[in-house]
């Protein structure tokens, strides 16, 4: 629920609480320009790979999906079998 004054009501373990309402973050111009130079340096890394190169990054960057898929699929198991 959600009150004109700034403020929001929820409950939390079963008690209502009141918090200042969530504050807007704008980004500052500098920011914008930082994320933009990080996004263009990520693009020219794979730039100037030929397309060999391209081909077994994707390979590389699949064969780490499927480990990590496997590493969590173990870790949720063990979970699993320690809370039950």
């Amino acid at each position: 629920m959600s009150k004109p004054e700034g403020t929001v009501e929820r409950v939390i373990d079963g008690q209502k609480r009141v918090f200042q309402h969530p504050k807007q973050a704008d980004l500052t111009e500098k920011g914008e320009q930082y994320l933009k130079s990080i996004e263009q340096e990520e693009l020219d890394q794979y730039e100037d790979l030929s397309h060999k190169e391209l081909v077994e990054k994707v390979h590389d960057l699949e064969n780490q999906v499927e480990e990590l898929e496997q590493k969590f699929e173990i870790f949720r198991n063990q979970v699993l079998d320690k809370i039950n």
